[in-house]
């Protein structure tokens, strides 16, 4: 009888669901807001595209991204087709800052300068 412990490997859910869970560590004060912000976009993600799950690595960047720039106000978060996530955060006048998380890094663009 060996004592090795063996665990199933998460799926893609479990990990984005890892992934959104590394909020209550983090400094960011509206961390409880964005959880449940970003649970509601997986199920909705599931629902229209097969049960295919958000990317875990694009809810890390934007965690690491949030945790890192604490002086930003909550943004509008959505979810791209391919599975990422996007922010948006709106400024003075018509100034918006938009980006596309992936696991790969983020894409930003700056409107109304």
């Amino acid at each position: 009888m060996s004592n090795t412990l063996s665990f199933a490997p998460l799926s893609d859910d479990g990990l984005a669901r890892h992934a959104i869970r590394r909020l209550r560590a983090t400094q960011i004060q509206y961390r409880n807001e964005l959880e449940v912000r970003l649970e509601d976009l997986l199920g909705a993600y599931q629902d229209d595209y097969e049960g295919r799950s958000l990317s875990p690595g694009s809810i890390d960047v934007l965690v690491t991204f949030l945790n890192a720039s604490l002086h930003f106000r909550r943004p509008r978060v959505s979810a791209t087709p391919s599975g990422d996530l996007y922010a948006e955060w709106t400024g003075p006048g018509s100034m918006m800052l938009g980006a596309r998380f992936m696991e790969s890094g983020v894409q930003y663009v700056i409107f109304g300068l």
